[in-house]
């Protein structure tokens, strides 16, 4: 959620409350989003191979937040968590996949 739709729903103006902008690194984090999803659903490879995407976009966000961003502790604690699940659930998605298509291919090949 973004705060500052929340309040234009409230009919609060932000900027009279707020007194720092609040970065929440939304463009990064569905960009991630996209590209992971997008592997995923698409990609017709074990869901081992697809190990490597899931760090590299981990770490894509992870490290610059930390290094260079302004991104206050919490925040940085509750969107890496949030990538994080979001990488397991997806993980754990395709390997789901993978096991009913196997299962699937047993049962066909045994008739």
């Amino acid at each position: 959620t973004n705060i500052w739709y929340i309040a234009a729903v409230c009919g609060v103006r932000p900027e009279t409350i707020l007194v720092t902008n609040i970065s929440a690194d939304e463009n990064l984090m569905l960009f991630l989003d996209i590209i992971l999803t997008g592997f995923h659903m698409m990609c017709p490879m074990r869901w081992i191979m697809l190990a490597p995407i899931e760090l590299t976009a981990f770490f894509a966000y992870m490290v610059p937040a930390i290094w260079i961003g302004p991104a206050p502790p919490a925040l940085l604690v509750s969107n890496g968590l949030a990538l994080g699940m979001l990488i397991a659930a997806a993980a754990s998605g395709k390997r789901s996949l993978e096991i009913h298509e196997r299962r699937s291919f047993i049962s066909v090949a045994a008739e």
